[in-house]
């Protein structure tokens, strides 16, 4: 994953690393997960 030169990866939570690693390998994310998707912009 790149982030890009320039851009800053905001401060995020633990339980965020789940549902980020379910979007990058496209696996639907359950509503039940407490963390949200990083955004890489």
């Amino acid at each position: 994953l790149s982030i890009g030169k320039g851009k800053k990866l905001e401060t995020k939570n633990i339980l965020d690393i789940a549902p980020t690693i379910l979007k990058v390998f496209g696996i639907k994310i359950p509503e039940d997960f407490e963390g949200k998707s990083i955004e890489f912009n």
